[in-house]
């Protein structure tokens, strides 16, 4: 039939999910107010919040899984793997239950779809989707209370009498195979065969949620589990009782007849579950009117399976027609499982998938109000395990005899040690309440769609803008940050390389002699020579604004201070590539601590050395090369690059997770050894570096604007166009900014902020002596007064909206590309 074709049409399936998230986005757009909080919640509505971003750009968009995220190795299998993650990272944050969940989902934005991330959230192109750790909670004091009713106080009273002198373990789970109910059944029966003592000691009162996803081949077989189960070790002496109770409960009508249908079917495999558990169960939990269990639970929502079920559909049916009870009904079945609960001596979940299950927590109050203590076997595999740290005893599911001997020591565990356990789960759960969870998410939410709507006052500069500006001047100064604004960023400096398009590019804004266009590099000299040194027209700035070569010229000029140019090693060409400092990298030990540790202890042996390496800027070099070394050796696909200002680390092209921890713990040594030293250690993207601190794009800037109007002998400069990628540019962008005292208070506090977050953002680390040195150097530059009149035309230009000083932004490299093409259509 067309709806058997349907399930499996994968197309025809995800156009439907598809179409139900676009319904949903249709009808929040139809009530969303200005103001108003959107929060999305589940993997029913992933595609959601991208939807709803396109039609309420400003709005504030919280997005909760409450299920597990797969790690990557399963997520990149799906067809639709980016169009889910797309519609994720619409969000203004995404909260997750662990951080294992949240690690998962870094991994697949990095893997999958290429973005930069940290532990704040996700960079995703125009927008930065913040992500937080909230696990959900209970509200402890709602299970108290019910507990202390008179209904569930006397339910508790004959659940105790049944359960005199015997050990009562507390299940309470869904009918599906991730829930782990086959592997729990295996390992009861495994400490019933191996502790024959526990034979008369131990039940197990199992409760299973049915519902329309339940798998009706699982009940089956979980039943032909209980058969057997009470079939071998039922006490036939005395009063007849087994040693496993199943309860399934359900609030939909249908799902009970479906299910019980499926038990008739099965009917002579329960042949031998015959009267003990049947009658147990009768007394277990008798109505209030007399009726059997099967006829009252029916009423109230809940069911077992047993040697009569075929009797259950026509009853449930009855029943469920009687539907203004419901509310009534669903609160007995409540108060039936917190009875259950509060006689529970041992919680056992044995998922072996899940995400945070509040069950544990709902069981630790149950046993909280009737002064009983907590004792939890939850599956490493869960969620909650994780939340709850040492309060659990953990075990592995797949492990039937491991996980059986974890029932044992649960079984006979001190009082003491019960006490100890109960108090950090009670402790949790007290601290962790559903309203905390959700005022945490709430406030979450709203800091960052406040930091967020930070970045509005960026404006995109369209192509027809800049051109208007360009064609209303004569003289016009551009200056170019070249990676990752004009081409992809990459480890190899072969692989950045400009192609015949760009060059061709390049070279057509230069030959308008009203244009003086700056490219600025953080590669050596000799390698930005190669790629555009035979384009006469361009001024050329290499490792980040630390040399200069101008316009006609083949000498480059060096902006280091003087002290650092005293040292011949610059006169004699740098330091050498990498390769050929093999040597000092053997001097390396075999783990980096002891590297660092000996390096530190080397400096720090005396005061008269420490001050000696920071009067000596230069220093430095021979002694951080070896732990750049060691890093490049043990990180397959990195390579270092030292030039005669700064030392890089790139790992482009290794794996994504493996390069960013080598590169933290790179970071953590570099800045172990060299915080007494007058270098500055950064963080970039996928790239550690190390420069000196006098270098700065906003110090290379100032001397451009020196030479024009000094040596150039230009009046006056009314277009500037300045187009960066990364913080170091916010020091150049501000240069260009207005210094009156009435716009610096006007942004005083704007600013400030947007700098904080920034440096956040970018994960940038500085030593101390450093960060001094570095923040001195800069405050000088811009105390220096500019040689020209602010320019009328002003662009500060960032490629992606980020925290940055800049006035506007493109939203990438194809865009940054098409500023310049408008440019050089002006002369066709």
């Amino acid at each position: 039939t067309e709806d058997e074709g349907l399930e499996h049409n994968e197309e025809k399936m995800w156009n439907a999910y598809v179409g139900v998230n676009q319904r949903f986005a249709d009808a929040v757009q139809d009530v969303y107010q200005e103001g108003d909080i959107i929060w999305v919640h589940g993997y029913k509505l992933m595609l959601l919040p991208s939807m709803l971003r396109l039609l309420l750009p400003e709005a504030a968009i919280g997005f909760f899984l409450h299920i597990p995220f797969p790690s990557t190795e399963f997520y990149r299998m799906l067809t639709y793997r980016e169009d889910i993650l797309n519609g994720i990272l619409g969000s203004t944050i995404v909260g997750f239950q662990t951080f294992n969940y949240a690690r998962h989902f870094f991994s697949a934005c990095s893997r999958i779809m290429g973005l930069e991330s940290n532990h704040r959230g996700v960079d995703y192109h125009r927008h930065f989707t913040h992500v937080t750790i909230c696990p959900v909670g209970i509200d402890p004091h709602i299970f108290i209370k019910m507990c202390k009713s008179p209904v569930v106080q006397r339910r508790v009273a004959d659940l105790a009498a049944e359960f005199k002198g015997k050990v009562v373990l507390i299940g309470v789970d869904s009918v599906l195979n991730h829930e782990g109910l086959i592997q729990k059944f295996l390992a009861f029966e495994e400490l019933l065969r191996v502790k024959p003592e526990y034979r008369n000691k131990v039940v197990l009162v199992q409760v299973c949620n049915l519902s329309k996803r339940s798998q009706s081949g699982l009940l089956g077989r979980l039943h032909q589990l209980v058969v057997r189960i009470n079939s071998r070790y039922t006490n036939i002496i005395g009063k007849p009782s087994g040693p496993v109770y199943l309860i399934t409960r359900s609030k939909y009508r249908d799902v009970i007849q479906s299910h019980a249908a499926t038990a008739s079917e099965i009917k002579p495999d329960l042949l031998s579950f015959d009267h003990p558990i049947d009658r147990s169960l009768d007394k277990l939990l008798p109505s209030e009117n007399g009726d059997s269990f099967a006829t009252s639970i029916s009423n109230s929502l809940m069911t077992y399976l047993g040697s009569e079920m075929n009797q259950y559909p026509g009853t449930a049916s009855k029943r469920f027609t009687e539907a203004g009870n419901y509310s009534l009904l669903k609160a007995d079945a409540d108060h039936e499982l917190c009875a259950l609960f509060a006689i529970g001596d041992v919680y056992i979940g044995t998922s072996i998938r899940a995400g945070l299950n509040v069950t544990p927590f709902q069981y630790t109050a149950c046993r909280n109000a009737v002064a009983g203590t907590a004792t939890l076997i939850l599956s490493e595999f869960a969620g909650v395990a994780h939340s709850l740290g040492g309060g659990a005893m953990l075990v592995n599911p797949w492990d039937t005899a491991g996980t059986a001997e974890t029932f044992s020591q649960a079984i006979s565990l001190q009082f003491n040690e019960r006490k100890q356990s109960h108090a950090h789960i009670n402790n949790y759960i007290n601290m962790h309440t559903s309203a905390k969870w959700m005022r945490k998410l709430v406030t979450r939410l709203n800091v960052a769609h406040e930091e967020t709507s930070q970045q509005s006052y960026l404006r995109l500069i369209e192509p027809h803008e800049l051109k208007h500006s360009f064609d209303a001047t004569k003289r016009r100064l551009m200056v170019i940050d070249y990676e990752s604004v004009l081409i992809t960023a990459q480890s190899l400096s072969e692989l950045v390389a400009p192609d015949k398009e760009l060059l061709s590019l390049i070279q057509g804004v230069c030959e308008d002699k009203g244009n003086i266009v700056v490219v600025v590099s953080c590669r050596p000299k000799h390698v930005l020579e190669n790629w555009l040194g035979h384009i006469t027209e361009l001024v050329l700035c290499a490792e980040s604004g630390a040399f200069v070569r101008w316009q006609g010229e083949r000498d480059w000029t060096s902006l280091l201070p003087t002290s650092v140019l005293n040292d011949s090693r610059f006169h004699s060409g740098g330091i050498p590539h990498v390769q050929s400092i093999a040597s000092l990298a053997t001097s390396a030990a075999s783990d980096v601590p002891s590297v660092s540790a000996s390096l530190c202890s080397d400096i720090s042996s005396s005061t008269a050395n420490i001050d000696d390496a920071i009067e000596d800027e230069s220093a430095w070099y021979s002694e951080i090369l070896p732990i750049f070394e060691y890093y490049r050796e043990r990180t397959p696909g990195s390579i270092l690059e030292v030039g005669e200002t700064n030392v890089a680390w790139y790992y482009h092209d290794a794996d994504d997770e493996h390069g960013l921890w080598q590169a933290n713990n790179l970071m953590v040594s570099l800045q172990e050894f060299c915080n007494r030293l007058p270098i500055l250690v950064m963080m970039e993207t996928k790239t550690v570096r190390v420069r000196l601190p006098q270098v700065s794009k906003a110090h290379m800037l100032m001397h451009v604007l020196t030479k024009l109007a000094e040596v150039e002998k230009i009046p006056d400069l009314i277009f500037v166009m300045a187009c960066g990628e990364d913080k170091t540019d916010d020091d150049m962008f501000t240069l260009l900014e207005p210094r009156d005292e009435t716009t610096r208070k006007k942004n005083k506090v704007v600013k400030r902020q947007k700098q904080k977050t920034a440096r956040l953002q970018t994960r940038k680390m500085f030593s101390s002596v450093g960060e001094k040195n570095a923040q001195k150097a800069i405050d000088a530059v811009k105390e220096t007064p500019l040689p020209f009149p602010l320019p009328r035309y002003l662009f500060t230009c960032m490629v992606g909206v980020k925290m940055t000083t800049a006035r506007g932004y493109v939203a990438g490299l194809q865009e940054a590309a098409d500023l310049l093409r408008e440019v050089v259509a002006k002369k066709e």
